[in-house]
């Protein structure tokens, strides 16, 4: 029959504590049968414990085991990646908890805590989950701890004080390491999926699709400029380019288009001289637009981006964008490109050169593409747009007169529109009127290309909020907006938003402004200080939050090879291996040497027990009668030497040594009530032993 360690109940309250703690921030975005498990096996742990419940036998085991294995992989389709990777985790550590049999099992499980700790960084770096993180890491390091006391120890907050002194310790060589040991990208790249659904701009639009994203209230990106931010009307952050329109969503393109469609997503990346960007123009890219444009005219703005995550390879810049950090690329019309989705914080840096004219001469394929219209829908929008284009007699008085028709007719910028039917270009301009910035964008490229200019619906976000505190923007969803770039004659694309011809305080002043008359911003959220920003405490309070966020993600997530070489420049003057590692291990000594010192001081400073301090009175009299106690000997040797030597003090030192030994090397347990007033009146007989003891008059 196997023996069973019993693991001390200080010890298990905090492993249960931490397994508890490093299994929650992973069942929101695991199955939900998953988190009836680990619940499940914690609770059958405890009743063990007890005694109530035995463990599993080993055919219950393989049956868990099995079935879970079999619901994770059908739960996510695979056992490769971080999401079912760390599923199979979870499953196992808790499971683990079931097969405690030896002292040896439960280190295991207290080991491996720590591992699943670092797991959730592969899903949620952000300054809460850090301090929460920290929290798991005591109650693991008390569990530790606790394996190494005897039961007689039941004081979990003495074993959590001790953990956090140990965790404290740690700390100063934590940072050293950080800012030191050199940051080496990963070896290899992983398929992320976290399996939570990304808010954000898609690559098909349609009304409804930004009417969610405007009432969102979630963070899109941070943008922070070289010198002056540019003014409200010129913060057009492109992203996404549609050029595809079937009469009632615009989208990306379709493979239908062939040659056209793998001519447009070209991509140059800067430094790859096999692009086919590269290839067609055979020359630096900036180089080129810049050839196009006057340079007396143009102005460039140089800015640094910490795009949130979006599942997407779109990034987002001000026109025209270009970026010469590696593994960003510039889509032949005019987008800024990653290589792999954006599943998490990302930083880039930018330039846009505002006035440039791109594509004077546009290619056919691209020509075609902008003048694509769907067949057999929105005839009255149809017959409009060839009527003005008959009395326009020029591009730009065409651009003049659907301008100005939407500033003279009673058209609405409005969150709360109508629904629109099959031909929904139609009912917007002719009958409903009313509707936002997709609405405007979408029926205003429409007119476009039926009166034979050439036109593409820009998405992207328009604006952004200052925060004072670091000088950046703050661009939210509910930024999002829809404008048109026409192509015109000796000018190249040229961008028109349809919508400042109905709402131009959308453009100037934000969404909020544009929506003050009928008060729904943000309507039906109730929970986001972003709601109660006109309040100053609320709104201050949280751009400073968002501040520290910045901070974080800037200088702790953001710590790459980059700044660590640019900081290790300011300190060590040159940056070498060996100016590293001497940096390294000098500071480990310091820090060693701080910590020993620390930990002396403390020592020194280890406040006595009261019933030794009586004791050292007791032996301080003996010491003035002429007995003194010698280095290192205990207090019953000392008893028995008294004893021998002088026989009319061995009664008296006796009974003293006895109730300090019965004083102090008593039983450590918790004590009951009547215990606790016995070991009271110990205290003061002891006490009143000691002081009315007089050896002189016992010698006499």
């Amino acid at each position: 029959m196997q023996v069973i360690y019993q693991i001390p109940r200080n010890s298990l309250t905090w492993l249960l504590v931490a397994v508890a703690s490093v299994l929650a921030p992973h069942l929101s975005r695991t199955p939900f049968w998953l988190g009836i498990i680990c619940v499940a096996c914690i609770c059958w742990r405890i009743q063990v414990y007890r005694g109530v419940w035995a463990f599993p036998n080993k055919y219950l085991k393989f049956f868990l085991v099995f079935m879970g294995t079999v619901g994770i992989y059908l739960h996510y389709g695979t056992f490769v990646g971080p999401p079912a990777g760390v599923a199979l985790l979870i499953m196992a550590f808790a499971y683990k908890l079931l097969e405690i049999y030896t002292k040896r099992d439960a280190y295991v499980v207290t080991v491996l805590a720590y591992f699943v700790v670092a797991t959730e960084f592969l899903f949620n770096q952000s300054i809460p989950m850090a301090v929460y993180s920290v929290f798991s890491l005591l109650a693991i390091t008390a569990s530790l701890i606790g394996l190494n006391q005897s039961q007689s120890h039941r004081k979990p907050w003495r074993t959590a004080r001790l953990s956090g002194l140990i965790l404290a310790q740690c700390v100063p060589l934590m940072l050293v390491l950080f800012i030191l040991v050199p940051r080496i990208g990963p070896l290899w790249s992983l398929d992320f999926d976290a399996g939570g659904d990304s808010i954000g701009l898609s690559d098909t639009m349609s009304p409804g699709d930004f009417n969610n994203l405007t009432r969102s209230t979630s963070l899109a990106f941070r943008a922070k400029f070289e010198g002056n931010t540019p003014e409200p009307n010129q913060l057009y952050w492109r992203g996404l380019i549609l050029y595809d329109f079937d009469g009632k969503t615009w989208s990306k393109g379709s493979a239908k288009l062939g040659e056209h469609q793998r001519n447009s997503e070209l991509v140059y990346w800067p430094g790859d001289k096999r692009s086919a960007w590269f290839s067609e123009y055979n020359q630096d890219f900036s180089k080129q637009i810049l050839a196009t444009g006057d340079p007396e005219s143009l102005k460039v703005f140089r800015y640094e981006v910490t795009l949130e995550p979006s599942d997407q390879t779109w990034l987002f810049g001000l026109d025209m964008p270009l970026s010469r950090q590696k593994g960003i690329g510039l889509s032949r019309d005019f987008r800024l490109l990653a290589k792999a989705p954006i599943d998490s914080v990302f930083r880039y840096q930018a330039e846009s050169i505002v006035g440039i004219n791109v594509d004077l001469d546009l290619p056919p394929w691209i020509k075609a593409r902008a003048l694509q219209l769907p067949e057999g829908t929105n005839y009255r929008a149809l017959a409009l747009a060839k009527r003005w284009r008959l009395r326009a007699g020029s591009d730009r008085g065409m651009i003049a007169k659907v301008l100005s028709h939407f500033n003279t007719q009673p058209f609405v910028y409005t969150l709360r529109t109508d629904k629109l039917g099959d031909n929904i270009v139609d009912d917007f301009l002719f009958d409903t009127q009313r509707g936002f910035c997709i609405h405007y964008a979408g029926s205003f490229s429409f007119l476009m290309r039926a009166a034979g200019i050439p036109a593409r619906v820009v998405v992207g976000y328009l604006g952004g909020e200052l925060n004072t505190l670091g000088d950046y923007l703050l661009v939210h969803q509910f930024d999002a907006h829809a404008w048109v770039e026409v192509w015109l004659e000796g000018e190249g694309w040229v961008r028109i938003d349809p919508t400042g011809a109905v709402a131009p305080e959308r453009i100037e002043s934000g969404i909020e402004q544009a929506l003050a008359a009928e008060n729904s911003f943000l309507d039906g959220v109730m929970f986001s200080a972003l709601k109660y920003r006109d309040i100053a405490f609320i709104n201050n309070l949280r751009l400073s939050v968002d501040y520290i966020n910045m901070v974080w993600h800037e200088r702790v997530l953001g710590y790459d090879s980059d700044l660590q070489n640019e900081f290790l420049v300011r300190l060590l003057g040159e940056v070498s291996p060996r100016r590293i590692a001497m940096a390294l291990f000098l500071s480990g000594l310091l820090v060693m040497l701080l910590v020993s010192l620390l930990l002396f001081s403390q020592r020194s400073r280890k406040k006595t027990d009261p019933i030794t301090l009586i004791y050292l009175k007791f032996c301080e009299k003996m010491s003035k009668a002429g007995i003194t106690r010698m280095k290192g000997e205990g207090p019953d040797a000392f008893a028995s030497r008294i004893e021998t030597d002088y026989m009319q003090l061995g009664d008296s030192v006796t009974k003293i040594t006895q109730a300090f030994s019965q004083l102090v090397y008593r039983d450590q347990s918790p004590e009951a009530e009547g215990e606790k007033q016995q070991r009271s009146q110990a205290e003061k007989k002891f006490k009143k032993m000691v002081r009315e003891f007089s050896p002189h008059k016992l010698m006499r």
